[in-house]
């Protein structure tokens, strides 16, 4: 960051903090315009509560203070995430088996398919396919879900979330089963 723009707030999303390990902490210290925003969605699972947290200087956050709705976090979000931080080692614990076996499992099964895949830091994957809306349908009816991209460049691609280990071999299947149906492999 070269600090042309001081007074500009910078947003850093640290949704996938978790599994990339990576953050913007440090720039904090220098740049007090930077403000990053942190989930409880993902490696957390807490998807439905809709409630995370960021990280600024004290100066933004007083700020942000003033546009707050007096019940703006209902009371069971906040019982969640309570649950979920005094217990960090279920969720360590969960992305270190997402990262060191899901996803090698995932990434050696994909390969093997003959699908292009694309690499995350994170506990997803994008893939391309040549018949994308139509295999996104297939999957569905399989009770898969994944999610298409809906950006010109990625028309081809959906976003596959890494399953546990437990739930590979039924994704595995339901894919397996729909590219069976018809080539949707791109080339």
């Amino acid at each position: 960051m070269d600090g042309t723009a001081p007074d500009v707030p910078l947003i850093v999303d640290e949704a996938y903090y978790e599994y990339a390990g990576t953050t913007a902490v440090s720039l904090l210290a220098d740049h007090p315009n930077v403000i990053i925003t942190r989930t409880f969605s993902k490696a957390f699972g807490l998807t439905g509560l809709r409630f995370g947290h960021i990280v600024a200087h004290p100066d933004i956050i007083r700020q942000l203070r003033k546009l707050r709705l007096p019940f703006d976090v209902n009371a069971f979000a906040i019982s969640g995430a309570i649950a979920h931080l005094s217990n960090l080692s279920s969720m360590r614990g969960y992305v270190r088996a997402i990262l060191s076996e899901s996803k090698p499992t995932m990434l050696k099964f994909l390969d093997g398919s003959g699908v292009k895949s694309f690499l995350s830091a994170a506990n997803f994957l994008l893939i391309e396919l040549a018949q994308r809306d139509r295999a996104v349908e297939m999957l569905r009816a399989r009770g898969v879900l994944v999610a298409p991209l809906s950006y010109p460049r990625l028309s081809s691609a959906m976003r596959i979330a890494i399953p546990v280990t437990e739930q590979l071999a039924r994704f595995q299947a339901a894919f397996l089963n729909t590219l069976d149906t018809t080539d949707f492999a791109k080339g």
